[in-house]
């Protein structure tokens, strides 16, 4: 996000210049349709960051990871002319061409129609396409939910793609369950050899404090990870002293090289829905593998796929005990 930091510092300044020039006389105060899309986009984006969302930087984000998008496609399109019928150009544009899931579109719109909602109350726009009985339709949450459970098959194609931070994230994912940002943000200090394990040390609950017990391959990243110079496991190359924050450029590439198409957070799903269904694990132990405080959050994860529901009718009746057939009188 280095590129949309640097785009809100020059729009605060294009925006201080206007306004002195306002007050001077030299110019009159532009109207709303003279207001490009991605000047009306970076003061809010600034706004959200420094006083709307300011005590929640993920939400704001991950509105700014929508906004990449939306940026890229609207650019300089004066904010007014971005109607009911550009954003449905929107939508078919990140559906065909980039191949998004509903839920990704929908997180789009939501970003967008908070724009619309400060642009109102800043007298750009008169109203939210949005918002209304004529508004735009956004995917419901049911049909935006993600439920996709990565096959062998696209896991292969994948993992041959996949190299350096994207590999060794979305691997201990599939193998060890974290959210990736709780990968990134791991510290050397997190991971004890000797007990052959890594320490999450933050999390949205004091259920996702936890320690995870690695396996062996995961074993190998790490060890690997530890000849990086630094207190990180996963450090960024632009930003010294930090941890790398997001892989989705990566992963979108990696996933069109392959032919396939899922989230990041997929792996999550696979390594809960392998967990339970294949390798047995109840779901009390797999809730606090998950960093879960309730049981009741992994049914959004776990997706049996019908190969799954075959096998396990098969293990039924095998269990059940034998029967006499009936004698059929001719």
């Amino acid at each position: 996000m280095a590129a949309t930091r640097q785009n809100l510092n020059a729009a605060k300044t294009m925006e201080a210049q206007r306004r002195l020039d306002v007050e001077r006389g030299v110019i009159d105060e532009p109207a709303a349709h003279e207001i490009p899309f991605h000047v009306a986009a970076s003061e809010f984006l600034t706004w959200c960051h420094g006083t709307q969302y300011r005590a929640h930087p993920n939400t704001a984000k991950r509105i700014s990871g929508s906004f990449s998008s939306l940026l890229d496609f609207f650019k300089d399109t004066p904010l007014s002319d971005v109607d009911h019928i550009a954003i449905e150009r929107y939508k078919t544009h990140r559906a065909t061409v980039h191949a998004v899931k509903d839920v990704t579109i929908r997180h789009d719109l939501d970003s967008l129609s908070l724009l619309f909602r400060y642009a109102i109350r800043a007298k750009w726009v008169s109203e939210n396409p949005l918002k209304g009985d004529n508004k735009v339709e956004r995917p419901s949450a049911e049909d935006a939910v993600r439920i996709h459970v990565v096959t062998p098959e696209e896991e292969a194609a994948y993992f041959e793609r996949a190299h350096g931070n994207l590999y060794d994230v979305t691997r201990i994912m599939l193998l060890q369950g974290p959210r990736p940002e709780e990968v990134m943000a791991l510290r050397k200090s997190n991971y004890d050899r000797a007990k052959g394990t890594v320490q999450i040390e933050w999390g949205k609950t004091s259920a996702a404090k936890r320690t995870l017990n690695l396996c062996g391959e995961s074993i190998e990243i790490i060890e690997r990870r530890l000849r990086s110079e630094g207190p990180w496991l996963f450090p960024s190359k632009r930003k010294p002293g930090d941890h790398i924050r997001q892989l989705h450029t990566s992963h979108d590439s990696c996933c069109q090289d392959a032919n396939v198409s899922f989230v990041i957070y997929d792996f999550r799903h696979t390594f809960a829905t392998r967990m339970l269904i294949e390798a047995g694990v109840d779901m009390v132990t797999l809730a606090a593998i998950m960093g879960h405080s309730s049981i009741r959050l992994l049914q959004k994860y776990v997706h049996p796929t019908a190969e799954h529901q075959r096998e396990a009718m098969k293990k039924f009746e095998l269990m059940l005990p034998p029967r006499k057939l009936l004698k059929v009188k001719g």
